[in-house]
């Protein structure tokens, strides 16, 4: 919590500095509240200001013609939510918002760019009505996934709709409940619907299966609350901090994401830059590595990169033999244990193998 506070107070100073200058926003949702938390990364300057104010003005124009076609009237049977899911997806692509995988943060995907301008592939083939709209020489938002789950999420809000935010494997989609429970699952990057045993089998289009263990490890195909989707952003912002080399700043967003939504991957991720980055040198970061490593340790014998992740924080406190022990319990890096053998962290055997270590 204390994190979380220390994040929002230093948004609130910001904002409240330029709030007469700034874009005024017609709705407050999801979308709005992620943008601004990434916002507070970036430079206080007029020109971040208006970039940002763009976004926000662009979420609020696709909410409004959301609500014109879609109405006051909520379905409750799947023809009509199937309807209305499509209206959302087909003013996305009227609003110039295209599907492109991938695009990691809002604050990359807001902003009108042309096409070709990232390194991704354009999803927007895999629903027919959209070829109607899409045109290769406009001006485009680009979004995948999670952003464009997001922005289905800030449509649901504005309108009261019955809408979650759902992961799966390297994949995130939204989910319409109904009253009784039941639940239609809707792709936002290929504009129709899908069972939970299709993500399960990986029946979708670049879309990976997983088996029943993964999926209780890692929550997938569960319902998201509100507060661990910023939990999930909070991480997407830290990882950007970290390849920024921000690292003080990425420690920050990565505990928020711990406090928000508490999965073992967020723990590995600050773990491992607190052990690899260089930037973090005293005993009490190594320890605090190590405890975070040893929370996700349950799942290392299936993941080799934790497993001596957990080893090296062990070798950094000194204890060498936890360290070679995890080795063994792994079958990892034979390599690594002769270095914890000779009484090296094996810190810089790591990084050499791992050249990406930064990323």
């Amino acid at each position: 919590m204390k994190v979380i506070i220390m994040v929002t107070a230093l948004l609130i100073s910001m904002i409240s500095t330029a709030k007469d200058k700034r874009y005024k926003w017609q709705y407050k949702t999801l979308t709005h509240e992620l943008l601004q938390i990434e916002e507070l990364t970036y430079p206080d300057t007029d020109a971040f200001h208006k970039q940002f104010d763009e976004s926000y003005l662009a979420i609020d124009k696709l909410i409004t013609a959301c609500k014109k076609d879609i109405g006051t009237e909520i379905p409750n049977d799947s023809i009509g939510v199937l309807q209305l899911l499509k209206t959302i997806d087909l003013n996305l692509v009227k609003n110039n918002f295209y599907i492109c995988v991938q695009i990691l943060r809002l604050s990359e995907g807001l902003i009108l760019k042309p096409e070709g301008t990232y390194k991704c592939t354009y999803c927007d083939f895999l629903q027919p009505l959209r070829g109607n709209y899409f045109d290769h020489t406009k001006l485009a938002y680009h979004i995948d996934c999670d952003l464009g789950s997001f922005l289905y999420i800030s449509v649901a809000e504005a309108l009261n709709l019955p809408l979650k935010f759902v992961e799966t494997k390297n994949h995130n989609f939204v989910r319409w409940v109904f009253n009784d429970g039941k639940y239609l699952n809707w792709d936002v990057n290929v504009g129709s619907d899908f069972t939970d045993d299709n993500y399960r089998h990986g029946k979708i289009i670049a879309v990976s299966s997983f088996d029943k263990e993964e999926e209780i490890n890692y929550k997938y195909l569960m319902n998201f609350q509100r507060e661990e989707i910023f939990g999930y952003y909070y991480l997407v912002i830290g990882r950007r901090l970290k390849k920024d080399k921000n690292y003080s700043l990425a420690k920050q967003y990565y505990q928020a994401a711990i406090e928000k939504q508490e999965l073992f991957y967020q723990k590995h991720c600050l773990a491992y830059m607190l052990i690899f980055s260089g930037a973090f040198k005293s005993i009490d970061d190594y320890k605090y590595a190590n405890m975070l490593e040893k929370q996700a340790s349950p799942y290392y014998l299936k993941d080799k990169e934790i497993a001596e992740t957990l080893a090296c924080s062990y070798a950094l406190i000194g204890d060498f033999k936890a360290a070679i022990q995890t080795i063994d319990d792994a079958n990892a890096d034979q390599d690594l244990k002769n270095e914890f053998l000779k009484g090296d962290t094996g810190i810089n055997l790591f990084r050499k193998k791992h050249p990406d270590y930064l990323n």
